[in-house]
């Protein structure tokens, strides 16, 4: 089974796992009830389909009013479904955390999405996009970040782009898709309700979404957010487990499906309960699922060091970048890396990884809360050894993964081939010359060929190596088959971004899922995007390091927050004047 997380139990939260949390959250749906709500949100699917673009900018307007007020709310009810004290300072750094795995990217996403339903408004047309060029490959790749000074100025010279398998940039428009009734399974590791948003206004189709009970702590907020659109009857959620969810996925009403966890809880749809019955079906060609299935799901996340030479706080910065990557909300991220892919003979190479050890070691503490983590957690203890583990002082007893960071390890290791949705980060160390264009053609094709999945991959390549290396390294962007590629930004940024399509590269039957099928987000609504890339500075203020400093990090992503929600300059000088001086 290489779908790790999901092997022998779904921790998704569909299928059939139950949280207990530490306060209220929604009762379960009756069936009846979740019955009655489909067939009521179906009936709303022409008229929401038909409603002008003008009348949807202004629900847009409402749920934007709406997320700055809940702001507060979203931060105290997120944290203490987590087990995180917000008025403890030593637990400021994971209250900081469910900002921005939350209100922050919704309130980017619905930034972007307003921008959008705007153009739509005014001229028919969604916008188009900065710049257009060719990629080697002869296809479009369109620019769709900065778009303004304010934004440029917030980048601090990132730019992001969406990859067409186009030779010409094409862009549908939401009133070309059907009506049609979506049911959405939520995650249960990310908070932001961005696949809603999607669902109602890039593909104009109504939603009835279940809520994870991972997630069921914030489930109040995000209906108060929602308002609007629920007392219209265009959006209805429903709340529970097994029951709720064959329920929702079963209705003949249900035109489609959104799923965003693990490939378990995609085969047990599309395939069957028991393994005998999955396999079976896979081999007869019959799936039990029939309608379109867009699925949202995990992999082990390539993170490629390009040998260079870089000086010393070079080097640190990018040793705290990957080691908080990694730690962010304990690696229960379907885009955290995993797989960091080195050369051998890179003269650096081991200062790096010893630095990356040191980090994960000082890392402050992290709350294991995602259900059955710790089983895969002791799967990989046992296969990397006890060697491994990057002790730290415990913030939660009994609650704490402690980071396991295994280096040089063969090319086909089990983390190559198993996504472990906890602190586990290994290193393969290929032999191939410190020549660049070598190094990335080796890379790549391990990358493609012998890491499991395709959602997201980072590249980190200094300036120097960059500038005399722009054609191999365009060639290997263009060659790496993944959904979200960075070069020094990190993938994992990527879901923060509307603009962006995220989701698996189309490659993955629905035999062996993996990451995926079908995308979220691209709100410039280009045809035929298959990946997003984007381009960062290989150093830069803003970068993530491990938060020293608790408070000043809660500080940080409470001013980002705000900005996210309703970006301004004033708003965007507050953020610089504190991540430049911390003041």
């Amino acid at each position: 089974m290489r779908c790790h997380r999901a092997s022998g139990y779904v921790p998704d939260g569909h299928f059939p796992v139950r949280l207990r949390t530490v306060m209220s959250v929604p009762a379960d749906t009756s069936t009846e009830e979740v019955t009655r709500v489909i067939a009521a949100v179906a009936a709303k699917a022409q008229e929401w389909h038909d409603l002008d673009y003008s009348v949807k900018l202004g629900y847009l307007a409402q749920i934007r009013n709406n997320l700055e007020e809940s702001l507060d709310a979203w931060m105290a009810d997120s944290s203490k479904g987590h087990g995180y004290d917000i008025s403890n300072p030593a637990h400021g750094h994971l209250v900081a955390e469910t900002l921005l795995k939350g209100p922050c990217v919704f309130g980017s996403w619905i930034n972007s999405f307003i921008e959008v339903y705007t153009a739509l408004a005014k001229t028919g047309k969604p916008p188009a996009p900065m710049s257009v060029r060719k990629t080697p490959s002869g296809h479009v790749a369109a620019t769709v970040f900065p778009a303004n000074i304010r934004e440029t100025i917030f980048g601090g010279g990132l730019k992001a782009e969406v990859y067409l398998e186009s030779d010409k940039v094409e862009q549908t428009l939401p009133a070309d898709s059907p009506a049609g009734l979506v049911g959405v399974l939520c995650a249960g590791n990310f908070e932001a309700p961005t696949d809603v948003l999607h669902v109602l206004f890039l593909q104009n189709q109504v939603a009835v979404a279940k809520s994870n009970p991972v997630n069921a702590h914030v489930a109040n907020v995000i209906a108060r957010i929602y308002q609007p659109l629920i007392a219209a009857g265009y959006l209805a959620y429903v709340h529970g487990g097994v029951d709720v969810g064959k329920t929702l996925t079963s209705h003949p009403a249900v035109d489609r499906l959104l799923l965003t966890g693990s490939c378990k809880s995609y085969d047990v749809i599309m395939w069957g309960v028991t393994e005998a019955e999955r396999q079976a079906n896979k081999k007869a060609g019959t799936p039990l699922f029939t309608k379109p299935f867009d699925a949202e799901l995990g992999s082990v996340n390539p993170y490629i060091i390009v040998p260079g030479t870089w000086s010393d706080s070079e080097l640190e910065a990018h040793a705290q970048q990957l080691a908080s990557f990694k730690m962010f909300n304990d690696s229960h991220i379907c885009a955290s890396p995993q797989v960091i892919i080195t050369a051998k003979s890179w003269p650096q190479r081991e200062k790096f990884l010893n630095r990356v050890r040191e980090l994960l070691t000082v890392y402050p503490g992290t709350r294991a809360y995602y259900p059955h983590c710790e089983k895969s957690y002791a799967q990989n203890l046992e296969v990397l050894g006890g060697d491994t583990v990057c002790k730290k002082a415990e913030l939660f007893p009994g609650k704490q993964l402690n980071p396991l960071f295994a280096t040089n390890l063969p090319q086909d290791h089990f983390l190559t081939q198993n996504e472990a949705f906890c602190p586990v980060l290994g290193e393969i160390a290929l032999d191939a010359p410190t020549t660049t264009p070598d190094f990335l053609a080796a890379a790549v094709k391990f990358a493609n060929t012998s890491c499991w999945g395709s959602l997201t991959v980072t590249l980190i390549v200094d300036p120097r190596v960059q500038k005399a290396n722009k054609v191999p390294l365009e060639q290997a962007v263009d060659d790496l088959k993944f959904g979200a590629i960075s070069i020094n930004h990190g993938a994992i940024n990527h879901p923060i971004f509307g603009q962006l399509n995220w989701g698996a590269y189309p490659r993955h039957p629905a035999e062996d899922i993996q990451s995926g099928a079908g995308k979220i987000g691209n709100c410039y609504l280009f045809k035929h995007a298959t990946k997003c890339v984007t381009w960062g500075p290989f150093t830069h203020p803003g970068q993530f390091k491990i938060p020293s400093d608790a408070p000043a990090r809660l500080k940080r992503d409470q001013i980002f927050a705000r900005y996210s929600v309703g970006p301004s300059m004033l708003r965007l000088t507050r953020l610089l004047a504190v991540v430049l001086t911390g003041l």
